[in-house]
């Protein structure tokens, strides 16, 4: 559960109609600047050319205290509170309260940027705390965010039977990554829809599951073609990043609403955000925190 964010926090402009600028934060679990070039680290071979493209336009902060895990930083985050102050010491645990959630009695961000005709939204990890009074509506009950979509906590472990399809006595299957890892094959969307010809993970990416073949000597590998059928694959599994519970909450609704989302959930963090930010009133100022989940567990 250790975290070391790159929290990157983005100036953007706003309209005419407002002096308030727009605030865009952005928050990566478990990344650390060892895996950045733009924070030095040069023996760091770099694969986020937008990132470092950002850091090169703006400021960049080298030395600072952080609390190391989940919930401590995101609530440090959202109170401006160190950790011993809010007395959240360690990550949100299921089963947990004291000490590992926000309490909802702290001021937070949102409420600040409320006051001053902000609209605001988180989309992605929240991790401020899920097992309170508040339970799934905690985003905005308890933060007061405008809109909070995404994950309560982590996404869920990998499934290693690939839709139930490969699985021994024990109720585990083979494959660690979700998913044989090489080849292309056939990709359920349901019971009766199937596809030939893709990568596993595009598969999962967009919402499906690869099918399997079983081989002679009990190997499981991906089916060629669809004729073996989707039947026997389990939808309702969930699968790491690729298959979780979306908990959507806006502020002054009685409940949150939960769905199942099989769509990738790094890629849904960025389109929502987008959506979110492209549906603002240009003469509102808007704070919107993009709250990643990968790397993190179960990677």
């Amino acid at each position: 559960m250790a975290m070391l964010s790159l929290a990157c926090a983005t100036v953007v402009s706003a309209s005419a109609a407002t002096a308030s600028p727009n605030v865009l934060l952005i928050v990566w679990d478990d990344v650390g600047i060892d895996q950045a070039a733009a924070f030095g680290w040069t023996h760091a071979e770099s694969q986020m050319p937008v990132f470092e493209a950002i850091c090169e336009s703006s400021v960049r902060f080298t030395d600072a205290w952080a609390m190391p895990e989940c919930t401590p930083t995101r609530v440090a985050l959202m109170t401006g509170r160190y950790p011993m102050r809010t007395r959240t010491i360690a990550p949100c645990v299921s089963g947990m309260v004291a000490g590992v959630q926000m309490n909802p009695v702290e001021t937070t961000l949102p409420d600040l940027l409320r006051g001053v005709g902000y609209d605001t939204a988180m989309v992605g990890k929240y991790h401020l705390g899920e097992n309170g009074p508040t339970g799934p509506n905690a985003p905005a009950s308890d933060c007061r965010l405008d809109l909070f979509t995404g994950s309560l906590n982590l996404p869920p472990s990998i499934d290693t039977t690939v839709g139930g399809q490969a699985i021994d006595e024990s109720g585990v299957g083979p494959f660690s990554c979700g998913a044989p890892m090489v080849g292309t094959g056939a990709c359920c969307y349901s019971p009766d829809h199937c596809v030939t010809d893709m990568d596993p993970f595009d598969c999962m990416s967009v919402g499906g599951v690869p099918l399997l073949h079983q081989t002679g000597d009990g190997e499981w590998i991906l089916a060629p073609t669809c004729a073996q059928g989707c039947e026997s694959i389990d939808f309702s599994l969930d699968n790491g990043y690729y298959h979780w519970t979306e908990t959507t909450t806006l502020y002054g609704a009685a409940e949150a609403i939960q769905t199942d989302a099989a769509w990738y959930q790094t890629t849904a963090i960025a389109d929502h955000a987008q959506s979110w930010i492209a549906s603002r009133d240009p003469s509102s100022p808007w704070f919107c925190a993009m709250t990643f989940t990968a790397s993190h567990t179960p990677l």
